[in-house]
């Protein structure tokens, strides 16, 4: 029989933390991403069920070749779609002398990315609706409560190739080496 191994992650969310430097090679570095993974818990004895939230931050290591396929830099707020492998990091504290490891996301390949400016311009448009504005034919459904409410957003493939002669962004943004 042969054994079935498989190593794939399929991660999208909203940016929390960016740390993109510029190298030798080109851009690399790691972006935190927000995960929502809420769900709907069912009231009791008669009682209205409520929304729960929970978010994950997931470290996301980012090499060069996944970034280059980017037209703009990557930002607080905007939303990400990778797909990835998990990879887990060890090393040795230096305080404490005690080994120590992290479980991450490395990012293989970027499937989609809106900025944030253009989330909040089709916010301002009504054409992603949060949870504060959508319609009472819809309030008898179960609605997020919280301030993801454009997670469900698409994410269209936008990982088009960068035009070369403006570069991948990161170099105008003032990274350092």
């Amino acid at each position: 029989m042969k054994n079935l191994k498989a190593n794939s992650v399929n991660l999208a969310g909203n940016i929390a933390q960016v740390n993109i430097q510029n190298g030798q090679h080109g851009p690399f570095g790691s972006v935190s991403i927000a995960a929502d993974d809420g769900y709907y818990k069912k009231g009791q004895n008669g009682q209205q069920g409520e929304w729960i939230d929970r978010t994950h931050f997931i470290e996301v290591n980012m090499n060069s070749k996944s970034l280059q396929s980017l037209k703009q830099t990557l930002n607080i707020g905007d939303q990400l779609s990778i797909e990835g492998k998990l990879v887990v990091e060890k090393w040795q504290d230096s305080q404490t002398s005690q080994n120590r490891n992290a479980t991450k996301v490395e990012c293989l390949k970027i499937v989609g990315h809106i900025p944030k400016s253009v989330i909040d311009a089709a916010k301002q448009a009504g054409v992603i609706q949060t949870g504060q504005n959508q319609n009472q034919s819809q309030a008898s459904q179960p609605q997020r409560n919280g301030s993801n409410g454009y997670m469900n957003a698409p994410v269209g493939n936008q990982n088009r190739a960068p035009n070369r002669s403006q570069g991948n962004g990161y170099q105008q943004q003032g990274y350092q080496q």
